[in-house]
């Protein structure tokens, strides 16, 4: 009876990545209306269909649907549990970023303490983003919002994609019974989710580099401590569940925002996978580090990226080793409850979970 409880009592969110011609899921969960920490539940992958895709479009999205559903049916045979909320992502070249400064821009927007001023600048986020994708207006799916309204509240953050890409994402979710709660870029969920085990397993002041080696692109971050933290301070993200301090009065929200830590990017760098080399990285990471000097080297990514350069004598740790930081590979399932570690999940040690995990983390924040 308690353990029901408990999993009617949890929020599960699944993080859906389709790339190099497979299907990657990932499921986290956190204590529902609580402040509790994100757990790891699950993760699964499986190959699709050939010619159901290819980089940058679904060519058959009724066998990518068929795939997942197949997924879905094997994790809930392992964890007996109601999946409705998802995340998936959108490759690199097919969203545009940007983030203007209202207070620089000459033309005449809205101040932003006047009430509702976000909606008004619909007719200037899609002309931006008409002009980076090339394609019209009414075939545009965009966003806006402020990413930091606290201390940048003047800064709006711009995203846009083909409509028919965010579409297709949504449909797949309605015939498998589930609302997409948010559609992601595949860098920033790995991102996300290096930021995450980071919080975990360093202390507040260590400044780090992450990597993720995509199947097209490489992108690398160098991430720095808050300077408002004491040094030692450390994130407590990793809370037991049956923590008896007394959380009743934090917003879960913000306790949830915190498992990313404090740090900040400071630098980053991408470049074209098919230039990717162990020299190659090491002078781009050297680069990125500049007066800098991060103690850790966070890496994600595809295992015939890892494969290749290690082929050519550069694994992660001489990388590690030649920028004089200890190197990690992210690995999911250091964050499952401690309760449940005899369950196999041997096969989700891949760091190419990375996307999935980060995009299933976004799920949670939403």
């Amino acid at each position: 009876m308690s353990y029901a409880l408990n999993r009617v009592l949890r929020q599960y969110v699944i993080g859906i990545d389709i790339q190099n011609g497979e299907i990657r899921l990932v499921i986290l969960s956190h204590r529902w209306r609580s402040a509790s920490a994100v757990r790891f539940e699950y993760a699964a992958r499986s190959a699709l269909i050939e010619g159901a895709y290819e980089e940058g479009g679904w060519l058959s999205p009724s066998d990518i649907t068929q795939t997942l559903y197949g997924l879905l049916q094997c994790a809930k045979a392992i964890c007996p549990i109601e999946l409705k909320r998802a995340v998936m992502a959108l490759p690199a070249h097919m969203t545009w970023l940007d983030e203007i400064d209202i207070q620089a821009t000459e033309t005449s927007l809205p101040c932003n303490t006047q009430p509702g001023w976000l909606n008004t600048l619909e007719p200037l986020v899609l002309a931006q983003a008409e002009q980076a994708l090339g394609i019209a207006p009414t075939e545009i799916a965009a966003d806006w919002f402020t990413a930091d309204p606290t201390h940048h509240p003047h800064r709006v953050t711009m995203v846009a994609a083909p409509k028919s890409a965010v579409e297709e994402r949504m449909e797949c979710a309605a015939q498998l019974d589930m609302q997409l709660v948010a559609i992601d870029g595949e860098a920033p969920a790995a991102l996300r989710a290096c930021r995450f085990a980071a919080a975990h397993e360093i202390r507040a002041h260590s400044a780090y580099i992450a990597v993720w080696l995509g199947v097209s692109e490489v992108y690398a971050y160098l991430l720095c401590p808050n300077p408002s933290l004491e040094s030692g301070e450390r994130i407590h993200a990793l809370q037991s569940e049956d923590s008896t301090s007394d959380s009743s009065e934090q917003n879960p929200s913000t306790h949830l925002l915190e498992q990313l830590g404090s740090h900040h990017i400071a630098r980053e760098t991408c470049f074209l996978r098919q230039h990717l080399s162990g020299t190659l990285l090491i002078d781009r990471l050297y680069a990125l580090m500049d007066a800098d000097t991060p103690q850790y080297v966070w890496f994600a990514g595809e295992a015939d990226a890892f494969n290749a350069l290690e082929a050519r004598g550069f694994n992660t740790k001489a990388i590690g080793l030649a920028l004089g930081c200890t190197a990690k590979r992210f690995d999911p399932t250091r964050y499952q409850l401690s309760t449940e570690k005899g369950r196999d999940v041997h096969h989700a040690k891949d760091p190419c979970f990375a996307t999935a995990f980060g995009l299933a983390l976004r799920g949670v924040y939403e």
